[in-house]
């Protein structure tokens, strides 16, 4: 079903290309003389409009994630990669579910904003130039809204939609924000109250954030000075360092 919805998305992102395109070569043709010269021209901006369609995802993490107050990073950016490449250390614990929300759906809406944008271009002849980011903008949206996970990691859509629906991993996930949040509000790890951080679902080991939560687990005892509880933790997380 993966490797379907993908090669939908192909096919319809190459379908609107050529479509704009034409578009692209009629409107132009009273600028460019030669037609070969206008598909040259289109070819590069579309190029140039697809890289930008990723950049500018990415972009999107980053803005709603300042207005959230989720103190958003980006961990890595690699061209074509459809998945949640952000970190976020959020600055306080308040309402930290639907911020992350937003967050993760920023690169999305950024991406919807660019498809008018280019819908614009096809409207208005000064605007032409933009016409490419509605085929390029396109692909990028629905590669990322695709609930899948990658070998990269998962896409915004199935973040989101883990968020949205409180899936178990994501209860996991909120705790651990919660608890960067706090810290970042002043309190300290060994003042946080230990059952947040012991009354979860159990996820399989091979999930991230179950990896991240064990790690918390041993620092935690470890501020409290529990030795024992910290260790056993600690081994337990370097047993699963295998799957970062």
């Amino acid at each position: 079903m993966k490797n379907f919805w993908l090669i939908f998305n192909l096919i319809i992102s190459l379908a609107l290309w050529v479509a704009v395109g034409f578009c692209f070569v009629l409107q132009t043709n009273g600028i460019i003389l030669y037609v070969l010269l206008q598909v040259l021209i289109y070819i590069a901006i579309s190029a140039v409009a697809l890289y930008l369609s990723f950049i500018l995802h990415e972009v999107g993490h980053l803005f709603f994630g300042s207005i959230c107050k989720m103190g958003v990073k980006i961990n890595k950016f690699s061209f074509l990669s459809p998945s949640f490449s952000c970190s976020v250390n959020p600055q306080t614990d308040k309402g930290v579910r639907w911020r992350y929300f937003i967050t993760v759906i920023g690169g999305l809406i950024f991406n919807l904003l660019l498809i008018v944008i280019g819908g614009v271009g096809l409207k208005v002849s000064a605007l032409i130039w933009l016409c490419p980011f509605v085929p390029a903008s396109f692909y990028v949206l629905f590669l990322n809204i695709l609930p899948y996970e990658y070998e990269s990691g998962k896409t915004d859509g199935l973040v989101a939609n883990e968020v949205l629906n409180n899936k178990d991993t994501a209860k996991v996930l909120l705790v651990l924000l919660c608890v960067q949040g706090q810290i970042n509000c002043g309190k300290k790890l060994e003042e946080i109250d230990e059952n947040i951080i012991l009354n979860l679902p159990q996820l399989p080991e091979d999930d991230i954030n179950f990896i991240y939560l064990t790690q918390l687990r041993a620092m935690y005892y470890a501020a409290k000075g529990e030795s024992e509880k910290s260790e056993k933790y600690q081994k337990r997380y370097e047993d699963l360092k295998i799957y970062l």
